[in-house]
């Protein structure tokens, strides 16, 4: 399995996680409510250390770079919590101390594959003029 395969790394050095739709786990019928109960067990997140209220979404800085993973299948509307955090994240980039500013998130905004496709738009639509406004340099 996919734990399995990642354990031996993830034991000795820290990962960059984002919850994607396998990670969702919704299962009504089988009395699973609360989505990515397992992801939220088994891959740690530093959330609250940027000061998100959720693990999905967060900072962190790894030398030159400053890292901002967000959440695809989490509400990210005007005024939600993640929305919120990143309208203060920003911010916070010093592009001095951190020159690359990079943003992750699962669903892909340009993508041919059939799967994925459009899938993004939404979230594109709400934040790319955002990253272009702040510069960011890889998503």
């Amino acid at each position: 399995s996919w734990g399995r395969f990642a354990e031996r790394s993830t034991a000795y050095q820290p990962w960059i996680w984002t919850a994607g739709n396998h990670e969702l786990d919704f299962a009504p019928e089988i009395g699973e409510t609360k989505p990515f109960k397992p992801f939220t067990h088994r891959y740690r997140t530093p959330y609250r250390a940027s000061g998100s209220t959720e693990p999905f979404w967060y900072s962190i800085k790894r030398g030159p770079a400053y890292i901002i993973v967000l959440a695809s299948y989490s509400a990210y509307g005007t005024y939600t919590p993640q929305y919120t955090w990143l309208e203060e994240e920003f911010p916070k980039v010093n592009r001095t101390e951190t020159p690359w500013l990079i943003v992750l998130m699962h669903s892909p905004w340009y993508n041919s594959y059939d799967y994925h496709y459009m899938e993004g738009e939404t979230m594109r639509v709400m934040y790319e003029s955002w990253f272009v406004k702040n510069k960011v340099d890889v998503v």
